[in-house]
């Protein structure tokens, strides 16, 4: 496979992710995740603009699922910190804190 990072129909998949991973169907919601990861790892930092909104759907719905998928959701934080979408990483770690409480 080529490099994606750049390509503009690579980025078009971006936004997709906020609804699949808010998914209510856990084996739907489990390979949305594994999809997110596969794309984080092939994107580069312009793909933070998606952060915020794909992070909140991923707060909201993956947290207090099954413990692969919590698993994956914080592989899914650690790979936007590392795309320099820090601020979105510490917020959603925050209010997942607050939920727990």
């Amino acid at each position: 496979m080529g490099n994606l990072q750049g390509d503009p129909r690579f980025r078009d998949f971006g936004p997709i992710f906020r609804k699949t991973v808010a998914d209510s169907n856990a084996p739907v919601q489990e390979k949305a995740l594994d999809a997110l990861i596969a794309f984080l790892r092939a994107a580069d930092a312009d793909v933070g603009r998606y952060a915020k909104e794909v992070c909140d759907s991923i707060v909201a719905k993956c947290l207090t699922g099954r413990p692969k998928t919590v698993e994956k959701s914080q592989a899914i934080f650690l790979l936007w910190v590392e795309l320099e979408a820090t601020d979105v990483f510490l917020l959603g770690m925050l209010e997942n804190e607050v939920v727990n409480v």
